[in-house]
């Protein structure tokens, strides 16, 4: 039964605060739509309370804390700095470097290729010479044999 009550008396209070949190929300409305006619300046209230100063704040939801600085803009870490371009430029010349060096090794080394690939061709073509002149003098060995075996008959 109590928590029963307790509900209740939750539910009113809930129903009480969005009458008249509806009812301020309608008179902000209000006022805001533009008026032609000028407003006297507001009294001072009676209270001794000053503001030093006022802030206008557009209506929107404030998920989060308002800050005030008066010592400027805090750095910020992700910011890059000169110091940070200047050790990416150091590294790019650096890479630079390295890979003009590693195109004259390509340069060198492909150069070697193609002279490899002359050498082999022409150590084919004296193997081909070589084989043609063995033949040639197998047939002369032959023929001088015959010519031999001939006259010995």
């Amino acid at each position: 039964m109590q928590g029963l009550i307790w509900s209740l008396c939750v539910l009113l209070c809930l129903s009480l605060w969005e009458e008249s949190h509806c009812r301020s929300s309608r008179n902000i409305r209000s006022v805001k739509k533009p008026s032609l006619l000028r407003t006297k300046r507001a009294l001072q209230d009676t209270d001794d309370k000053k503001c030093s100063y006022t802030f206008l704040v557009p209506e929107q939801r404030i998920t989060g804390p308002i800050c005030a600085s008066t010592t400027g803009p805090e750095p910020d870490k992700d910011r890059v700095t000169r110091m940070d371009i200047s050790d990416v430029r150091e590294v790019l010349n650096k890479q630079r470097r390295e890979i003009e060096t590693l195109q004259l090794v390509v340069e060198v080394d492909g150069n070697l290729v193609n002279e490899m690939k002359l050498l082999r061709k022409e150590s084919r073509n004296m193997n081909s010479r070589v084989t043609q002149l063995y033949m040639k003098l197998l047939r002369k060995e032959s023929r001088n044999m015959n010519s031999r075996v001939t006259q010995l008959y």
